[in-house]
């Protein structure tokens, strides 16, 4: 084996090495944010907050449920 193909398969393993590792990254920033789906990180109160009309958590459905009643005229 040559210098050059020496050099040349230590460059493409470092390559590997760092795709990996980005690769990797993304993974593990992709699990981050979706194992955070379930909470929420508002300062202002459901009924003031413009992800309502979209959200699926339990006090949010509630609102919308009390929203829904008092814009009906009930």
């Amino acid at each position: 084996m040559s210098i050059d193909n020496e050099r040349q398969n230590r460059r493409g393993w470092f390559t590997a090495c760092a795709r990996l590792a980005v690769l990797g990254g993304c993974a593990a920033g992709s699990a981050v944010l979706l194992s955070r789906e379930g909470e929420c990180h508002a300062s202002v109160a459901c009924d003031q907050c413009g992800k309502l009309p979209g959200c699926g958590l339990p006090q949010a459905l509630s609102v919308k449920g009390h929203l829904r009643g008092t814009s009906n005229g009930k």
